[in-house]
């Protein structure tokens, strides 16, 4: 194939050219290890650069070398031709990290397999897009970003050991509008869980709900999943201290950050939680945004770098900045 013709965006199209693995090509796999999915325009934020030096990086794993995938856009609701190319690691890429020992400390905990239903795949990847756009973030003005699986690391041995690390076991009960009261033993699994050391060395724990506008405010039964069913699991969690044993956190606060691409959902979860708490002071830890371009069908969104340093909502206290450790 002519060096000149341009390539399939979707299809392997190798020119025959030798070119070696470079650290830069390391870099990009271990990325892709930490994060699970990433689209360029992260790939770049991460790296710090987005010179010609790096697209052609990415072209020469995925063409030359087969050590990434490019996944297809529509799976994950994203426009086929105009959006970035979204990346995961081939089962070659996973076998040369493994030779070179390279292991980068996981962000998030979704494993390598398919990427499931459309709705779970844009999920997925819009976790990933958001812990990588906070890291970033919180790295150029001199924060330490935690990954979970640092977390997990100084956690107890039986949570070290469990089958499912970050699902964390919480009881609660709800009395609900005819006068019943309903109990349900169940863990919450955030959708994921990360860590900020700030310049002055204090520490903070976030646990991180992300919602596309598909889960419903309120059930009849506590069995089945609600946002009410989430914030009384998450009152449990951190008004009550459940992740300090968990994780061994003992001296850490931990917030819950929701992220919702529907403005009037977000009104309706506020809603509820004004309802369940009232003048408690624990909704304090709970804090909103609604970020409509993640969920938007017409362009991907570019890296939410605003999601570490503009306000967060919170129910009845001002905005809460996660940049900041006084607020």
């Amino acid at each position: 194939m002519k060096a000149n013709l341009r390539r399939s965006r979707n299809h392997r199209t190798p020119t025959g050219k030798l070119a070696r693995i470079t650290p830069r090509h390391l870099e990009i796999l271990g990325l892709l290890q930490r994060y699970r999915f990433l689209d360029a325009r992260h790939i770049h934020a991460l790296l710090g650069s987005n010179n010609s030096n790096v697209r052609r990086a990415l072209g020469d794993l995925f063409h030359e070398h087969g050590l990434l995938n490019r996944l297809p856009q529509r799976a994950f609701m994203r426009d086929p031709l105009y959006d970035p190319e979204i990346y995961e690691l081939s089962e070659e890429g996973e076998a040369l990290l493994l030779r070179q020992d390279i292991n980068s400390q996981p962000a998030t905990w979704l494993k390598q397999c398919r990427y499931g239903a459309k709705s779970l795949a844009a999920h997925n990847l819009m976790i990933c897009h958001v812990v990588a756009a906070i890291e970033v973030a919180a790295i150029r003005t001199g924060a330490r970003f935690i990954p979970c699986s640092e977390i997990l690391q100084r956690a107890p041995r039986t949570t070290q050991n469990a089958r499912q690390p970050f699902a964390i076991p919480v009881s609660i009960s709800h009395l609900s509008p005819n006068g019943r009261v309903q109990r349900l033993d169940m863990p919450v699994v955030p959708d994921a869980v990360f860590g900020l050391q700030y310049p002055n060395k204090t520490f903070r724990c976030f646990a991180l709900e992300i919602d596309r506008n598909t889960m419903p405010l309120t059930r009849a039964n506590l069995n089945e999943t609600s946002y009410l069913r989430k914030l009384l699991q998450y009152r449990e969690l951190i008004s009550r201290g459940v992740y300090k044993m968990h994780f061994g956190l003992t001296e850490t606060p931990m917030l819950l950050l929701t992220i919702t691409t529907n403005a009037k959902h977000l009104e309706g979860i506020k809603s509820l939680l004004r309802e369940l708490a009232g003048e408690k002071q624990w909704k304090r830890a709970f804090l909103f945004k609604a970020e409509p371009s993640l969920g938007s069908f017409v362009r991907a969104a570019k890296p939410l770098f605003s999601l570490f340093d503009t306000g967060w909502d919170r129910v009845g206290n001002p905005p809460f900045f996660i940049n900041r450790t006084e607020n």
